[in-house]
């Protein structure tokens, strides 16, 4: 996609018009990035994350359901008064919707420890509540016990070859190898593997404001950082040429579903139509 492109809207939503920035820029609405690197035109790329999101999560489906019967049995009295009051099928609807609040709610938490851990880098005081300060803590603690020194943090990256771009939360040593690590405080699949595997794999680091590029540093190991309220988890993942071949599939993927799966579908057949002369 060009960025005239873009500018005219994408999904119905239109965007600032003004000029570009210089250097590899994140867009929040839609979720994308902005590499401009003059003389070359601006390029979008499409985000790590919404390439994952077309990998089907079928754990999380398992999980939404639980939310909703754990909730159901614990709360026998109100999910009664639901159905009195809403009636059966709008009771069944607001206690379906349980697990997406509950991941929304943890989600939140996780968003908020991310940032607290942004600021401890940026050199500010982290803003902390009661569910955040415990993860902080354990992120403190894992710097502690591995030495850690973060030579990059939320370090944005791109792929133009591939159009795709994404931020990785750490870069540095751990126990004297050097390791990209994400930040986890959910659940920890098998696809985080294929996002590691995209960031350490991009053409460059880019900044927004700036011409600059930086190299992305080689990498020994790959590395889950899961903070828990009790504990941390620091979980490695193998990745391999497939893993990045998986990410660029989903890729593909995508583009299908936004492109030529949008237009695959034709309209009913009706009689005769198909009738050979």
């Amino acid at each position: 996609m060009t960025y005239d492109e873009y500018q005219r809207g994408h999904g119905g939503r239109w965007v600032n018009t003004g000029a570009p920035p210089i250097g590899l820029t994140r867009l929040e609405r839609p979720r994308r990035y902005q590499a401009f690197y003059p003389p070359a035109p601006p390029k979008i790329l499409t985000s790590v994350t919404t390439v994952l999101d077309v990998i089907a999560k079928p754990q999380l489906n398992d999980w939404y359901g639980k939310q909703a019967a754990t909730w159901s049995v614990d709360n026998i009295a109100t999910l009664n008064q639901l159905v009195t009051e809403l009636g059966r099928e709008a009771a069944i609807a607001a206690v379906a919707k349980r697990g997406e609040g509950e991941r929304d709610r943890k989600g939140g938490i996780g968003t908020r420890a991310h940032k607290a851990v942004e600021a401890l880098l940026a050199g500010q005081d982290p803003v902390l509540d009661p569910d955040t300060a415990p993860l902080f803590d354990q992120y403190q603690r894992f710097v502690e016990d591995w030495r850690f020194t973060p030579e990059w943090s939320e370090a944005a990256v791109c792929s133009e070859r591939y159009g795709y771009a994404g931020t990785f939360d750490l870069y540095g040593k751990v126990g004297g190898r050097r390791a990209l690590v994400d930040i986890k405080t959910g659940y920890v699949a098998a696809t985080a593997g294929i996002q590691l595997a995209a960031y350490g794999h991009a053409d460059y680091i880019g900044k927004p404001g700036t011409a600059d590029r930086w190299k992305v540093p080689e990498v020994d190991v790959y590395l889950v950082l899961k903070l828990q309220a009790d504990g941390y988890r620091l979980i490695p993942f193998d990745v391999t040429r497939a893993e990045v071949a998986a990410f660029l599939a989903a890729a593909h993927l995508l583009s299908w579903t936004r492109n030529e799966g949008r237009r695959i579908i034709g309209q009913d057949v009706q009689k005769g139509m198909l009738e050979v002369a």
